[in-house]
């Protein structure tokens, strides 16, 4: 009896295990649709670090999917946390806007905020003029801007820029900055083939440069044409960095008097005073 009962539980536990090895490499469940999407975010998805000297102190997250009318839908959140003048401010920034299939600008919807001003601006492009609306929260201003074509938001992928082949090519760009409102007319400059140490690692990237009202900065296009380094002339350095690493702001950031007063702000920075005094004031006439 009890050799009976011990060969039928080793019989049950063998037919278990043969179970559970043909579960584990035959029957192989595959991707559903969430787990699809996940991996497409992931690819299209990219984070930046943005550093001041030794100090990472903000990071971009951007996302460039398909959209509409074989178009592309543009998501970016910011977070900067500096010092000024003694207090440490976080301005934290949401863009979306929907690109054409050139990845020029159709429509736009910004909210920027560093307490206690917070401002919202929405616009679209129509036939050589972009009309906006911005909010400050203390009055509402509408305007335009009369353009000779689309322009470009300054994405950190930048396929369009891969056509330019020889050393010292230049284009002549219109960039829309939706945090300022303007829109500047940048020439670009290639800069050749380059290896470029980065966090220990070599990379071979393409150099470029852009200059705008005497204001040069430097960035680097892999193969793809994502920007993996950009440089400006204030110092910052926006770096392609892994999520974890890029949101790792463990400092707020070097006091900005210094740099203010050797000129090294380039003038088309957002003043949040600014924009919210202009709003008070546009209110007030009207």
């Amino acid at each position: 009896m009890s050799r009976r009962f011990l060969h039928i539980t080793l019989t049950v536990l063998w037919l278990i295990l043969i179970g559970l090895l043909v579960r584990r490499d035959l029957l192989i469940p595959s991707l559903d649709d969430r787990e699809s999407r996940l991996i497409t975010r992931a690819r299209q998805e990219q984070y930046y670090g943005i550093w001041s000297g030794s100090r990472r102190i903000g990071y971009i997250r951007e996302n460039l999917a398909p959209g509409s009318d074989s178009g592309f839908q543009l998501s970016q959140e910011g977070v900067l946390a500096l010092r000024f003048l003694g207090q440490v401010r976080t301005m934290r920034l949401r863009l979306e806007a929907a690109l054409n299939p050139n990845m020029e600008l159709e429509k736009f919807d910004l909210d920027i905020g560093a307490a206690p001003y917070r401002l919202r601006a929405r616009g679209k492009y129509e036939t050589g003029r972009l009309t906006y609306t911005l909010d400050t929260g203390q009055g509402v201003i509408n305007d335009s801007l009369a353009l000779e074509r689309r322009p470009r938001l300054d994405l950190n992928r930048r396929p369009w820029l891969l056509s330019m082949r020889e050393v010292g090519e230049k284009r002549r760009l219109p960039i829309f900055d939706p945090m300022t409102l303007r829109t500047r007319q940048a020439v670009i400059t290639y800069h050749g083939e380059t290896r470029k140490l980065i966090r220990g690692r070599v990379h071979r990237l393409r150099a470029y440069s852009e200059e705008f009202a005497g204001i040069r900065t430097r960035f680097f296009l892999d193969d793809r044409g994502k920007v993996i380094r950009a440089e400006s002339a204030a110092g910052f350095v926006l770096l392609a960095e892994p999520r974890f690493q890029a949101t790792d702001i463990t400092t707020s950031g070097q006091d900005l008097e210094r740099r203010a007063a050797a000129g090294l702000l380039p003038q088309q920075w957002p003043s949040m005073e600014r924009l919210h005094d202009a709003g008070t004031g546009d209110r007030q006439s009207q």
